[in-house]
C-alpha cells in the first residue's frame, strides 16, 4: 500500500524556518477583528475553488463548518464564484466540497 503524501510535513521538513514563519503568519490571522473565523474559511474555499484547489477543501470545509458554517454557506460561496470564473469551480469543486462536508 502507497504512503499518502503529506505536503505539509514535507514543507516543514524541507523548509523548516519558511515553514515556521508561513504558520505563525497564518495562526496571526486569528487576531482579525471585523473577519470572524468562519467567514475567514468561507472566504478561502471561495478563493481556493476558484483557482481550482480542491486539495484545499479537505482542510478548509470542515474547519467552516467547525466554525458554524452551514452546509447551505458553504454551497453559496462556491456559486459566487461564478462571476469570477465561470462555472468552472462549481462543475470541479462543489461535489467535493459538499460531499467533505456532509462527511466532517
Amino acid at each position: 500500500m502507497e504512503k499518502t503524501i503529506n505536503p505539509v510535513e514535507i514543507f516543514q521538513k524541507e523548509a523548516p524556518e519558511v515553514a515556521g514563519a508561513f504558520f505563525k503568519m497564518v495562526e496571526s490571522l486569528g487576531s482579525l477583528k471585523t473577519i470572524s473565523p468562519k467567514m475567514q474559511q468561507l472566504y478561502i474555499i471561495a478563493v481556493r475553488a476558484a483557482q481550482g484547489d480542491i486539495e484545499a477543501l479537505y482542510t478548509h470545509v470542515p474547519m467552516a463548518k467547525n466554525f458554524g458554517a452551514t452546509r447551505e454557506e458553504v454551497k453559496d460561496v462556491l456559486v459566487l464564484t461564478v462571476i469570477i470564473c465561470g462555472v468552472q469551480a462549481i462543475m470541479n469543486c462543489m461535489p467535493k466540497a459538499l460531499e467533505i462536508y456532509d462527511r466532517a
